[in-house]
């Protein structure tokens, strides 16, 4: 072929000759352009477009219909570069050229494309001897088979594009185009990988998702019932998929399922296969999946949607707009559109295409039900159609509903073709009416199955001529589908049926009707945008008792299912259907009674607020009902003088006002303003309310209400958070905390009133923010400023003014400040909460806001806007730190943003005190938490997540800003220098000069490290350099030390290391650690570890191993100090194990009496109560030493209570009291006597603890306890016999033991009234005894009755307490927690099981109802006061055994107790029981809905996101399971059919779902 032409051509458009251009012009068009589009390359520069233009037009007329082959590309660009010689490029600039070139031929040749028909595109795709494109990356391919894979993938990228996608209709009438751009922006802003994109019948899903593919490269597409067939991923497009996709390397694959509803009743086989491709995307981060589905059908792919976070984007019916536009180019839509009863119809797509393009005229379309009938008729039927093909319509419309009915009896994606008349299948096919995979056809699309379905139940309704019964048998035939198809013909054509009048009062009011029918009719009715037509027409078969029937369906039935991740798994309803806003009108023409229908009433405005699309008219009827309520509870309160009775009443509802501000504004702002006022007086029995409203506002504020009113929303936060003069003080008002009262703040301000959510729980200003972020960050300016002046003039000594210098203006400007400002939400609980949660919030909404953007402009803009508005309005620090964190966030895109805030010598300070916390300091974290623990303080969680871009400090970004900025920015940054230097001269500040010079990178230091680094330094001069020196010779030591422990671990690790060697670094370290603070508090740990490694040398001498044991003691001894101990405390037990070694008799007594002081921690100190966990372990392991341990705390309880009873003798000898009594343990001990006995000179109790502890703990002296007597102990110290190291095999100890239980029944018993047990007996040493209980039960193999006898036998059950019997829960709620992690260990699962039966008869055998019932919670492994943990982080797995056990258990002794077998079901980890533990839940909830429904509601809403957490694991990951098996199908329906009993709308839909898919 001559390819001169093309080369001259060529040559034109690149060079450009003509216009005396460079190529240059091209390039920089491709590049602005991404990738080049013959058939839409419009250039900005008119000369380009002119040859562009010709190059298209004469390429056509010299080549027409020819696509170029690779080799023909490659001898057009030889010939190109022989013909223009002249060309002065090099070989960077042909390359580019080369691709330019390559580009455009290869863009012509998809244009030559555009201009075939489809099968010519086929036949050209087929039968070309090159493949095109495909060729092109075949000849990249060395490996002959993957070269053929390669090149199947690449033909079924082909027709997937060429055939699949061009089959989607996406034009009107073939020609005009519905605008989808606002849609298909947002998902493609999104760039989710996986895309579920979702809308009704009709709406144009299938084209949304053709345009979102448009222009990709590689697009593999299929239909969903290809899924059915039983293939496997490669088999649906003939090709090795997971090859290909490596192939590709980091090239995107789109792969395209179209229409999945058509499987959602095909059970495991198809939902496998699609798991598997969306398994590609989850494996291959180039891989991306879109999805088409029908909405009322996507619950069936909530499994799916689940597992792999699916985005979903629904697909609206078109607005009036977009149909405006339609109507301009066809009359007949114009002429449609003036007449109301088509709306709906014209808002769907399909329908607007078989319009236009049918051929219909409007006088043939009586309403949307004709119209149906004219497509049912003229295009499913083939009406004029069928003489073309030779058969009879009756016989096309009977092959129709075979395939239709056949279809969804089966639940199958299609039927056989074998079934259809060959002439039939042909016509229907040719016709796109139905769609042909493997010998499998079903209609093409759903919205005709629906015509189908109506076309069937309306001749079923005709011929049962008012048998009512008959008709639904004849339908129920159908099979489960029906229920939804009988919904859609009641809602789409019930209401232009003749004989609907007898059909609706018939339903109303006939009690033959079947219940389950009169149902799905009023969930159809209350379900159906069309409604308004029944409540009109039938107005006067709505007396009070239907209104009041169907208003209950409606608030329970009238829902639709969204699943969202926040981040756990819940489901939220949305309200669907017209019913409420026809309700709400007869409502408020008060047809049924306000005060009977109250909470229904309630809830269906509040649903109503929920609704996206609102009527204006309803909307206002809506929130005047609630205003009724609201005014008839304040009326009531007044008359009551009582408004806390109704402060949460009050609330809710003026939520939902609130909820519906556009047109309840007015009434918002004078009710709020109100409440703002009588909040600040003070004086009002209304303030409680009115701090409760503004709460509200402020705290659960709609996003209607902010956007409708943000300045009211603010003013209500700067009301609630500010003081109020006329609030009365209290005691404790004495202590600011946070200087919350310095601020001019309330306490509404502080942590207490904001931690509920964190950071997140003033939604108000999250929402202003978002709304209206001018008036929200100038609202917030105002608050902070008014805030810190506040505290200025309060606490003058606590702040300074702050200068920053601007050097672009030449000037300076003042700020308030100090380093908790500065620091405020890295340095928390420093300020008051508010001040630093308005701060996070504007640097969060600034900072992802640019970064969502892509727009450069944009970016830029706002950062300067919030710069610009705070330097020019803040007065402090504070809200300097935002412009800190939008320049750290942003230092590549906008070096030197936050320049200016380098100027103050205070804040550099203060930033690098603030960059140190971002720093891992693994001394401090330990002491810290030491600290924490020595406290009984749990660790605490940060409010506010650290932003590591801003690790940096000023000092840091400045210096970053200088090296990356332009000559602009480091001029900047010399004049800023110059600045601070004529300040900070070096003789008077050599401190501070040292700080700038850090700065300063004019005369830097460049060092090569490498060919690749270069390490750039600050030069450091004059008295600067004296300071660094210094630090660096006082470092020396620690860099000395560092230096000798690298080395002692190297030889560690390489084995070199011996005890000698060990030592002789642990005495230098030691020595060093005398003279330096610094380096006792860093090498403490590393001194701990070094001396327990030590100590296992083999080679270790006595000599060394006492010198090391001392060492360590001395250490150790500081925790019982409450000193600072910095290291791990666990490995205490390797020094407890000396005592077995060969040491001084001093050291084994110095540790024997940690171990004791650690086991009785009279402090209750959280440090030591770890040591003592660990001692524990280390006496069971050693009887003798626990034996030891007994006797002493035998021994000092015995004279302890002999000094009780020494100072009771003498209180009644010297008071003259002959009344008073003491006795033991049964009252609090005496406190202050040995005082009032030194003060009367009289002589004081002498205490033997000095030779108890020689005796027994030392010597080892046995006690005789064959005449134990509790009464001669003290209980408080007895208790500590738990932690000993004995168990009830001691015989000993079993007496004591046994004695202890019974003596504290006593107690709880005797103080129960006056409440003064815990005075004798505190929760520590209960709980040791509790827990001594719980380990001995827990151990595997050890016969439970020698505990159940010292707990049951013998036990007066009839003086139990509250406390009493908390303390048998807690001894019996370890079973729990053994059992969850039961499955680690062979057998243990199987030894609690045993305990547990055993236990049963004990329990079962207590005579007191309320004791047994309160015990019997223990039998199903009740959880108990203190079982917390995080499931989602706790493994546990359960055979069918595990479960079965449980079920009985639960199914036994579970109904009375539905709060704690909820909570202890989640806490065994809800998804690995399910579906069996459904049966005893089931069972639950029957027996107790039952026993009391108002009980069972009040319990489920306790448990209620344990309960959805149920119900919807159950039906999005096991409904296949459930179904399979009749006992779980019948108890997963009635647990719905229960919540379903007490108004719980979640259970109703899932319901309605679970039998219908």
């Amino acid at each position: 072929m001559d390819l001169m032409a093309a080369i001259g051509l060529l040559s034109s458009i690149v060079t450009l000759e003509e216009a005396g251009r460079s190529w240059v012009l091209i390039v920089k068009d491709k590049l602005k352009r991404k990738e080049i589009d013959i058939n839409n390359w419009d250039s900005d520069d008119p000369l380009v477009q002119v040859c562009l233009d010709r190059f298209k037009t004469d390429m056509g007329d010299k080549y027409k219909d020819h696509i170029f082959s690779e080799e023909e590309i490659q001898e057009i660009i030889r010939g190109f570069f022989e013909q223009n010689r002249e060309l002065r490029i090099g070989n960077e600039e042909k390359k580019q050229m080369t691709q330019i070139i390559e580009d455009i031929l290869y863009a012509y040749n998809e244009y030559a494309k555009s201009l075939m028909s489809s099968g010519e595109r086929t036949l050209h795709n087929t039968l070309s001897s090159d493949f095109s494109k495909i060729m092109d990356k075949l000849g990249m391919i060395e490996e002959q088979p993957r070269k053929e894979n390669i090149k199947k993938f690449l033909r079924a990228i082909e027709i997937s594009k060429e055939i699949e996608l061009e089959n989607i209709e996406e034009l009107i009438n073939g020609e005009y185009e519905i605008d989808r751009s606002e849609i298909i922006e947002t998902i493609q802003a999104g760039r989710e990988k996986l895309v579920s994109i979702q809308g009704n019948a009709g709406s144009g899903k299938s084209v949304v998702c053709k345009k979102l593919l448009k222009g990709k490269e590689y697009v593999l597409v299929t239909r969903a019932e290809n899924l059915s067939t039983g293939k496997k991923v490669n088999e649906l497009w003939d090709c090795d998929v997971e090859d290909a996709i490596l192939w590709l390397e980091n090239k995107p694959l789109y792969i395209f399922i179209d229409a999945i509803e058509f499987i959602a009743d095909c059970g495991d086989n198809a939902f496998t296969l699609l798991q598997e491709i969306y398994r590609l995307a989850d494996k291959y981060s180039n891989v991306y999946i879109i999805t088409s589905c029908r909405t009322t059908d996507s619950s069936a792919f909530m499994k799916i949607n689940t597992k792999y976070r699916i985005k979903t984007y629904e697909i609206p019916d078109l607005a009036k707009n977009e149909i405006d536009k339609v109507a301009k180019s066809y009359p007949i839509i114009l002429s449609l559109q003036q007449n109301k009863k088509y709306s709906d119809l014209l808002c769907v797509p399909f329908y607007l295409n078989l319009i236009v393009s049918g051929g219909f005229v409007e006088e043939n379309i009586n309403d949307e039900n004709n119209f149906r009938n004219l497509i049912w008729e003229r295009i499913i039927c083939l009406k004029d159609k069928c003489k073309k093909y030779s058969v009879l319509q009756s016989d096309v419309r009977k092959t129709v509903e075979r395939i239709v009915f056949e279809r969804a009896s089966r639940f199958v994606v299609g039927v056989d073709s074998d079934i259809v008349d060959s002439d039939i299948l042909e016509a229907l096919k040719s016709e796109g009416i139905i769609v042909e995979s493997k010998n499998k056809i079903r209609l093409k699309y759903d919205i005709f199955e629906d015509i189908c379905f109506e076309r069937y139940i309306d001749k079923a309704f005709d011929a049962c001529h008012g048998s009512y019964n008959v008709f639904f048998d004849e339908i129920e035939k159908i099979g489960r589908c029906i229920y939804r198809r009988y919904q859609i013909w009641i809602s789409n054509k019930l209401f232009v049926q003749e004989a609907r009048e007898k059909f609706v009062y018939t339903l109303l009011t006939d009690n033959s009707i079947e219940a389950n029918w009169k149902k799905q009719t009023e969930i159809g009715i209350v379900k159906s945008k069309y409604c308004g037509l029944f409540f009109k027409e039938f107005q006067e078969l709505l007396d009070e008792t239907v209104v009041e029937e169907l208003l209950d369906i409606t608030n329970l039935y009238a829902f639709e299912a969204k699943i969202n991740h926040s981040p756990a798994l819940i489901m939220n309803v949305t309200p669907i259907g017209a019913a409420r806003e026809n309700l709400i009108g007869m409502v408020f023409e008060e047809r049924i009674s306000l005060d009977k229908n109250r909470t229904s009433i309630i809830k269906l405005c509040d649903d109503y607020a929920n609704c996206f699309y609102k009527t204006a008219d309803t909307e206002e009827k809506a929130y005047k009902i609630i205003i009724r309520y609201i005014d008839e509870l304040i009326e009531k309160s007044k008359e009551e003088k009582s408004y806390y009775q109704h402060d949460e009443e009050i609330v809710q509802l003026f939520l939902i006002v609130a909820k519906m501000a556009k047109s309840s504004k007015s009434w918002l702002k004078e009710f709020v303003e109100n409440m703002i006022v009588e909040y600040c007086s003070g004086t009002s029995r209304r303030d409680s309310v009115a701090e409760e409203i503004l709460k509200a506002v402020v705290k659960k504020c709609p996003l209607l209400f902010a956007i409708e009113l943000p300045e009211l929303a603010c003013k209500s936060a700067e009301t609630l958070w500010g003081q109020r003069v006329s609030r009365k003080h209290f005691r404790y008002d004495g202590y600011d905390h946070n200087n919350v009262r310095a601020y001019g703040l309330s306490d509404n301000a502080d942590h207490f009133d904001n931690n509920e959510n964190g950071v997140y729980n003033n939604t108000f200003f999250w929402y202003v923010m978002r709304c209206d972020f001018v008036k929200g960050l100038e609202w917030a300016i105002s608050f902070v400023n008014n805030a810190v002046q506040t505290f200025a003039e309060n606490k003058p000594d606590e702040i300074t003014n702050i200068e920053i210098f601007f050097p672009k203006e030449n000037k300076k400007r003042v700020y308030l400040g100090n380093g908790w400002l500065w620091m405020a939400d890295i340095m928390e609980h420093n300020l008051p909460v508010v001040l630093t949660d308005i701060v996070f919030v504007i640097k969060k909404t600034v900072i992802n806001s640019m970064r969502n953007s892509s727009e450069s402009a944009y970016i830029k803009g706002l950062a300067e806007y919030v710069k610009n508005t705070i330097y020019e309005k803040a007065n402090n620090v504070l809200l300097l730190s935002i412009i800190e964190a939008i320049g750290m966030n942003y230092q590549k895109e906008m070096p030197g943003y936050a320049l200016e805030l380098a100027s103050s010598m205070e804040l550099i300070y203060f930033d690098i005190h603030r960059s140190g916390e971002f720093i891992s300091n693994p001394t401090k974290e330990l002491l810290e938490k030491h600290i924490m623990l020595s406290m009984g303080v749990p660790e605490i969680t940060r409010r506010y997540e650290k932003d590591e871009k801003c690790a940096c400090n000023l000092q840091q970004y400045f210096a970053n800003s200088y090296l990356c900025g332009d000559e602009g920015i480091k001029n900047r940054c010399h004049v800023i220098l110059d600045y601070l230097y004529s300040i900070y001269d070096e003789k008077t500040y050599p401190n501070e000069n040292l700080q700038i010079q850090k700065m300063d990178f004019r005369d830097a230091a460049m060092t090569a490290i490498d060919e690749k680094t270069i390490m750039i330094e600050p030069q450091i001069k004059g008295e600067a350099q004296k300071i660094v020196k210094n630090n660096e010779d006082e470092n020396e030591p620690l860099l000395k030390m560092n230096e000798i422990l690298n080395r002692l671990i190297s030889d560690i690790n390489e084995k070199k290391a011996d005890a000698d060697q060990i030592v002789s670094v642990i005495d230098t370290l030691c020595e060093k650690m005398k003279g330096d603070y610094r380096i006792e508090i860093q090498f403490e740990s590393i001194l701990v570890t070094l001396i327990a490694s030590a100590l296992i040398m083999p080679d270790v001498t006595d000599e060394q191993r006492n010198k090391l044991v001392n060492e360590w003691i001395r250490r150790v001894k500081k925790i019982f100090l409450n000193q600072s101990y910095v290291a791990e405390v666990n490995m205490v037990i390797a020094l407890w194990e000396q005592l077995n070694k060969d040491i001084n008799n001093d050291l084994k007594q110095q540790i024997l009496l940690m171990i004791l002081e650690s086991i009785i921690n009279d402090d209750n100190s959280g440090l030591i109560s770890q040591i003592a966990e660990l001692t524990k372990y280390f006496l069971e392991k050693n009887r003798n030493y626990a034996s030891r341990i007994f006797n002493t705390i035998i021994m000092l309880a015995e004279d302890e209570m002999n000094h009780q009873k020494f100072n009771a003798a003498f209180i009644k000898e010297n008071r003259n009291d002959a009344e008073y009594q003491f006795i033991p343990n049964m009252v609090p001990k005496l406190c202050g006597v040995d005082r009032w006995i030194q003060e009367n000179n009289g002589n004081e109790y002498q205490n033997k603890r000095s030779e108890i502890i020689q005796e027994y703990l030392y010597d080892g002296k046995g006690v005789d306890l064959s005449e134990f007597d509790i009464s001669n102990y003290d209980i408080d110290l007895l208790c500590n016999i738990a932690c000993c190291g004995l168990d009830t095999e001691d015989e000993e100890f079993a007496i004591v033991i046994s004695s202890i239980v019974q003596c504290m029944i006593e107690i709880w018993h005797e103080n129960c009234k006056e409440m003064r047990a815990h005075e004798i007996i505190d929760t520590f040493q209960e709980h040791k005894v509790s827990s001594y209980f719980q380990r001995e039960l827990n151990m595997t193999g050890r016969n439970p009755e020698a505990v159940y006898d010292i707990l049951f036998k013998g036990t007066d059950f009839s003086i139990f307490t509250r406390d009493t019997l908390d303390f048998y829960e807690d001894v019996l709620s370890g079973f729990l927690v053994s059992y969850v992690d039961g499955f680690r260990e062979k057998g243990k699962r199987d030894d609690i099981e045993k305990k547990i039966r055993i236990l049963e008869t004990y329990v079962n055998s207590i005579p007191e109802d309320y004791v047994r019932n309160i015990l019997e919670k223990r039998l199903f492994l009740c959880k108990g006061r203190y079982s917390r943990w995080d499931v989602n982080k706790v493994k546990a797995e359960y055979s069918y055994k595990d479960k079965c056990f449980l079920n009985v258990q639960i199914e036994k002794y579970g109904s009375n107790h539905l709060n704690d077998v909820l909570y202890t079901v989640y806490l065994l980890n809800i998804s690995e029981l399910l579906p069996e533990i459904l049966t005893s839940i089931s069972s639950c909830f029957t027996k107790a809905i039952r026993n009391s429904k108002e009980q069972f509601a009040k319990e489920i809403i306790d448990s209620q996101v344990i309960v959805d957490m149920i119900i919807l694991k159950s039906f999005i990951f096991y409904s296949d399971e459930i179904k399979k098996d009749e006992k779980l199908i019948n108890a997963y329906e009635d647990i719905l059919l229960a919540l379903t009993e007490i108004r719980n709308e979640k259970a109703a839909v899932l319901l309605d779902e679970f039998r219908i898919h």
